[in-house]
C-alpha cells in the first residue's frame, strides 16, 4: 500500500520533475567548471607526459610486431623501462595528484550537498501536496526551508560518505574475494549485498527528513524520531527499500543502454522522487497522519477513523 500511494504521489507531483532537472543541471555545468579549472590542468600534466606518450608508442609498436610475428623478448625490458620511468614522473609530480584527489573529493562532496538541497525542496513539496494540496514553486520551497535543508544535508553527506564507502568496501571484497570460488555467481552475491545496504542506510534515515520539514523537529530529535521503530515496522520499510532500489537500478541501467545515456535526465530524477515520496507516506502512516493522493483520494489512518467514529456517536 506505501509503495502503491508513492506511485500515486508521483504522478500528481510529476511536474515538478523539470524544475529539479534544470537545477540539477545548473549543479553539474558548475562541477564540471571546477573541474576543468582546478583539476584538469593536473590530468593533462600527466596525459601530455612524454613518459606516458612514450609507453603508448611503445604498446602500439609491440601489437603491430605480434601480427607481424616480429616480437621479441627486448619488449619486456622496454616496458619496464618506461612504467619505472613514468613512475619517476608521478612521483615527482606527486603533490599536484594528491591535491587534485582532494580537490575532486571537496567537489563530489560540494555537488551532493547542492543536489541534497534539492531533494529536501522536493520533499518540502511533496509534504505540502500530501497535507493541504497546495502547490509551492520549487524555488520557494528551496529558499524557506534553506536553513533546516543545509543542516539535513551537512549531516547526510557526512553519514553518506563514510556508510557508502564501507558499502562499496564491502561489495568489492565479495565479488573479488568470493569470485574465485563461486565464478558468476559472486556477481549475484556483491549486487544483492549492495542493494540489502543501501535498503538498510534508507531504512534507518527514512523519517528525518520528513520530521524536519512535516513536525518542524530539529535535527536530533528527527534522528531519533526516524531511528524508534519496532521491528514489523522496520522490515516492512527495508522490504519496499529492497523492491524500490532493485526496480531503480534495472529501470536506470536498462533506460540508459537502450538511450544512450540520455535517459539519466529523467529516470534519475524519478528515482529520487520514488525515494522521496516513500519516506513521506511512511512517515505519514507510522505517525497517523492523514494525508490526500488529489482531491478524491484522501488517506485516513485507522486510528483516526476509528477516532472520528467515536466523536460521531458522542450526542452533543
Amino acid at each position: 500500500m506505501r509503495f502503491k500511494n508513492a506511485l500515486r504521489l508521483i504522478f500528481e507531483n510529476f511536474g515538478c520533475i523539470y524544475k529539479i532537472l534544470v537545477y540539477r543541471i545548473i549543479v553539474m555545468i558548475i562541477l564540471v567548471s571546477l573541474i576543468a579549472a582546478l583539476i584538469m590542468p593536473n590530468i593533462l600534466m600527466i596525459i601530455n607526459s612524454t613518459q606516458l606518450d612514450y609507453i603508448f608508442i611503445l604498446f602500439k609498436d609491440f601489437l603491430k610486431s605480434i601480427l607481424n610475428g616480429t616480437v621479441t623478448g627486448v619488449y619486456g625490458e622496454q616496458f619496464k623501462n618506461a612504467f619505472a620511468a613514468f613512475y619517476d614522473f608521478v612521483r615527482l609530480k606527486s603533490g599536484r595528484i594528491i591535491l587534485s584527489g582532494f580537490l575532486l573529493l571537496a567537489i563530489f562532496m560540494v555537488g551532493r550537498f547542492l543536489n541534497g538541497l534539492s531533494n529536501f525542496a522536493m520533499g518540502g513539496m511533496i509534504n505540502d501536496h500530501m497535507s493541504s494540496l497546495s502547490h509551492l514553486g520549487f524555488i520557494q520551497a528551496l529558499i524557506r526551508d534553506i536553513k533546516s535543508a543545509c543542516i539535513f544535508q551537512l549531516a547526510y553527506v557526512v553519514i553518506s560518505l563514510v556508510y557508502d564507502t564501507l558499502v562499496i568496501i564491502i561489495c568489492y571484497n565479495i565479488l573479488f574475494g568470493l569470485f574465485g570460488l563461486f565464478g558468476l555467481f559472486a556477481i549475484f552475491l556483491a549486487s544483492t549485498a549492495f542493494v540489502a545496504l543501501i535498503a538498510i542506510k534508507l531504512t534507518f534515515l527514512s523519517s528525518i527528513m520528513p520530521a524536519m520539514i512535516a513536525d518542524k523537529m530539529k535535527l536530533i530529535p528527527a534522528v531519533k524520531s526516524s531511528l524508534k521503530m519496532n521491528k514489523k515496522q522496520w522490515s516492512r520499510l527495508f522490504a519496499t527499500y529492497a523492491a524500490s532500489v532493485f526496480l531503480i537500478m534495472y529501470i536506470n541501467i536498462t533506460m540508459t543502454i537502450a538511450t544512450f545515456l540520455s535517459s539519466i535526465l529523467i529516470t534519475i530524477p524519478l528515482s529520487l522522487l520514488l525515494i522521496i515520496c516513500i519516506q513521506f507516506v511512511t512517515y505519514y502512516t507510522i505517525h497517523d497522519k492523514k494525508y490526500f493522493i488529489n482531491y478524491d483520494n484522501i488517506i485516513i489512518p485507522k486510528n483516526l477513523r476509528e477516532d472520528e467514529k467515536l466523536l460521531e456517536d458522542i450526542d452533543i
